[in-house]
């Protein structure tokens, strides 16, 4: 959480504390965000599958161009309330060169209060990616790991939790492209509470995981073309 000290004994009593700090770990190349970056026209080009790290002030917004052809996903995603480093509450949209916004995401579920958005670009040209604080606040503690590339980022995850030592096929849901169906398999062990599986695909791997639940239950999966709505069709 940011204030958490942990800390060791030494031979004569006495004691060392030190701040947790959390440190990311990503498959992508780290970019730095480079100021001025914060007018629509005059955008930081960066290449795709990078992870930008950069800092968010007081009013002020992060843009970046990329280029991409007609049908190609852009994903996006950022991390900032899970840096632990302040109460950062950061927003992320992708606009095209008119600027519209053709996706935006702010307190995404699945990432706390981080964002996520994925689309399939609507036809050859440049696309913004915009990074702010959800109140276009912001301070020089307010640190984001911001990753932007043709990776997959679904939303859910089905079924979302399985028995350990179980290898079984589960379908992501969410992501631009569609439905993704791959094979998980549990640990043995309930000793991973935090245990999540991450989506990948030709294009890439998601920068965060899906959370994936470890219980010695089996599985009822709830039909996903919802044909168990009345009583004679009940699962």
């Amino acid at each position: 959480d940011g204030d958490r000290v942990c800390g060791a004994e030494l031979a004569d009593g006495s004691r060392i504390d030190a701040d947790v700090v959390l440190v990311g770990i990503g498959v992508m190349p780290n970019v730095a965000e480079v100021e001025p970056n914060n007018e629509f026209t005059a955008p930081q080009a960066i290449e795709k599958n990078v992870t930008i790290e950069g800092v968010i002030q007081n009013e002020d917004q992060d843009l970046f161009v990329i280029d991409a052809k007609q049908g190609e996903r852009i994903s996006v995603e950022v991390e900032g309330i899970r840096l632990a480093d302040f109460m950062f509450d950061p927003y992320v949209a992708i606009l095209n060169e008119q600027r519209f916004e053709l996706a935006s995401s702010d307190d995404a579920a699945l990432v706390w209060q981080d964002g996520v958005a994925s689309i399939l670009a609507p036809a050859d040209g440049k696309y913004i990616v915009q990074v702010r604080e959800s109140s276009y606040g912001g301070n020089g503690n307010c640190h984001y790991r911001l990753h932007v590339g043709n990776f997959p980022r679904p939303l859910a995850i089905v079924p979302s939790g399985g028995k350990p030592g179980e290898t079984l096929k589960v379908t992501y849901l969410g992501d631009a492209r569609g439905p993704l169906t791959m094979d998980v398999t549990v640990p043995s062990t309930w000793a991973e509470r935090d245990f999540a599986v991450f989506a990948q695909d030709d294009l890439g791997i998601a920068p965060s995981g899906n959370i994936f639940r470890i219980s010695p239950l089996d599985n009822a999966v709830e039909p996903l073309e919802e044909a168990n709505e009345t009583r004679e069709t009940a699962t």
